[in-house]
């Protein structure tokens, strides 16, 4: 079979492009057959946009309009109608622009006959513009679009099939079925249905979670359908609605909230985001611990039950009721046990404190909006400052999941990012991949590590690629500043001529967290922890070597803190490993840790 996409010869049984992993379908050949035929010779049907051919149209917006106006009255888009019987537009190799088209009647969409998917391109102006295709709520998608690439971001409601989308696909008030394509992201809100077949999705979906009036959504895939995220970004990311999984591979994490979810023959792969829990899993071959899917609450949600065209059916019971007593107590609880793990927390005592503080204030104003008062509106972004290994990130975690669990964030989302995540390399694409990042985090928490390193440090010269990043960061902290917080981590002096050299970051993070370095005896404990954890004992006559090592190490420039504890505790396992592995009858100590296995050279 030969690949639409790169020209490639396949096997007739394989299913992805072995040159360039392009989805292949027996279709491709039989639609280029379909309109070869149907395009021979004078055709009322058809329309052809060319730069070169003669009476062609120039712009996809001029053959819409020539068929809208050589109908006497618009379709109705039902469905009624066969495919040989609508309009036809026709591209002829070229890149087309479609800046904001809107069709609004029935309509196929595609290449010339012989044209690989990447020799017709449909571009937009920039990011925002779109090709807008709605179905008026009628009962199937309104157009067609076969065997092209598209650049920008497509919205409403289509049939799309052999295409390449490089940019966005949106599903909103209508239905999207896609088949036998490669899809850069996608995402669902507002009644959006996305029904996916024999599809690569490459950086993920995302289903919003219905507003107030707004209509659940479904996504479906099917038939062998590949749908992978990033390190950053889930494979499929769902709130409210319900999601379909069959015979399909999921491989970076799926996050499902609110949502009724089902699966069959599908395999599910681990993601950096993972999540535990127990989704509605039927007949999975892989099973992972990165889900997390709580049923929804519908109190009028007895059955549900799909029926698939090969014979397939999934049926499932409720009811599940809602409880929103219930809800804020879980919540409640949830905010108890992350206080909980904060105390936990090895040292760290002017941490906690402030910690504390900032959860205060949040409960305060809450009370006194419950009461009708005036409350203050306060930023919640910080800096955590501290010398390497002071449990910045550990308490950004928490921070993040008390945010949202005392209700000032919507999600509970939080994403870490340094210099290499948001930094590109060329200038003009810096903001771009920095919004992506600030997207996966919003509505939650986005954590920057080493935040200082986007900045130029003291009489070098400005660092252009970091200044745009920041740029981009300041605009997000003013445009979501009611639904997500930005943590900005670092060493203490860098993190002072940081903000020093950033006016509009100090502006718009009030609030600094010291970390301060652990004591001998601190990290004595630390090490302590993880012996216990382990199911180890440390040798009583250790403590004060260790304790001596740890005051004189941690004058050192780079001492790690807990990182170093860790690292030297580590160590002390390899070598009592070795040294009970290497007695002659193997029968030794498994279980204490003497002082001879802890390297305290200094």
């Amino acid at each position: 079979m030969i690949c639409r996409n790169c020209g490639s010869q396949n096997a007739p049984n394989m299913r992805f492009c072995m040159n360039c992993g392009f989805p292949l379908s027996a279709r491709q050949q039989q639609d280029a057959d379909s309109v070869s035929a149907q395009s021979d010779g004078p055709n009322a049907n058809v329309r052809y946009v060319s730069a070169s051919r003669p009476g062609a149209f120039s712009s996809l917006q001029a053959a819409i309009d020539d068929i809208k106006a050589s109908t006497s009255s618009e379709p109705s888009g039902t469905g009624d109608t066969s495919d040989s019987e609508l309009p036809r537009v026709i591209f002829d190799p070229g890149t087309y622009d479609v800046s904001e088209v809107h069709i609004y009647i029935p309509v196929i969409l595609e290449s010339a006959p012989g044209s690989k998917i990447s020799d017709v391109v449909l571009v937009g102006g920039d990011d925002t513009d779109r090709l807008v295709l709605f179905n008026n709520d009628a009962d199937d998608p309104i157009a067609t679009i076969r065997g092209m690439t598209l650049s920008l971001c497509v919205l409403g409601s289509a049939t799309i099939e052999d295409c390449d989308i490089t940019n966005r696909l949106v599903a909103t008030q209508g239905e999207m079925d896609v088949a036998d394509s490669r899809i850069q992201t996608a995402r669902l809100y507002n009644g959006g249905i996305l029904a996916l077949q024999s599809c690569i999705v490459v950086n993920g979906i995302k289903v919003d979670e219905p507003g107030e009036d707004e209509k659940p959504t479904v996504l479906c895939v099917f038939k062998g359908s590949m749908i992978h995220g990033s390190s950053k970004t889930w494979s499929i990311q769902a709130k409210g609605g319900m999601v379909v999984v069959k015979d399909s591979t999921v491989d970076a994490g799926t996050y499902a909230e609110d949502v009724m979810f089902v699966a069959m023959r599908s395999t599910f792969k681990d993601g950096d985001n993972g999540y535990g829990g127990v989704p509605v899993i039927i007949d999975h071959k892989e099973f992972s611990p990165s889900f997390f899917c709580h049923l929804p609450n519908q109190a009028d949600a007895n059955v549900v039950s799909l029926k698939f065209d090969d014979g397939d059916t999934m049926d499932f019971s409720g009811p599940y009721e809602d409880n929103p007593t219930a809800e804020a107590e879980k919540k409640q609880q949830s905010t108890q046990e992350l206080m909980g793990q904060l105390d936990a927390l090895i040292g760290l005592a002017r941490v906690k404190e402030d910690v504390r503080k900032q959860m205060n204030m949040i409960e305060f104003q809450q009370r006194r909006q419950a009461q009708g008062l005036p409350i203050n509106t306060v930023s919640h972004n910080m800096i955590f400052a501290g010398n390497p290994g002071t449990g910045k990130t550990t308490v950004a975690r928490i921070y993040g999941h008390l945010l949202y669990s005392l209700g000032v964030v919507p999600k509970d989302i939080f994403v870490e990012a340094d210099r290499a995540k948001l930094v590109a390399a060329y200038l003009g694409q810096t903001a771009i991949k920095t919004k992506e990042v600030i997207e996966q985090a919003r509505g939650g928490v986005l954590f920057i590590d080493e935040a200082y390193a986007l900045a130029s440090p003291k009489g070098s010269r400005p660092d252009e690629y970091g200044t745009e990043a920041i740029d981009t960061l300041l605009k997000a902290m003013e445009d979501y500043r009611d639904d997500m917080v930005f943590i900005l981590a670092g060493y203490t002096d860098a993190m002072g001529d940081f903000l020093d050299a950033n006016a509009g970051i100090k502006s718009r993070i009030p609030t600094w967290l010291t970390f301060d370095d652990y004591s001998a005896d601190e990290l004595f404990s630390i090490i302590e922890r993880y012996a216990h954890r382990d199911g180890y004992t440390l040798a009583p006559e250790i403590a004060d070597p260790l304790k001596h090592y740890f005051a004189i190490a941690a004058q050192e420039e780079h001492f790690g803190n807990a990182r170093s504890a860790r690292n030297l505790y580590e160590k002390a396992i390899v070598n009592k490993a070795s040294r009970e592995m290497s007695a002659a009858d193997g029968t030794g100590d498994f279980t204490t840790l003497d002082l001879v296995d802890f390297p305290l050279n200094l």
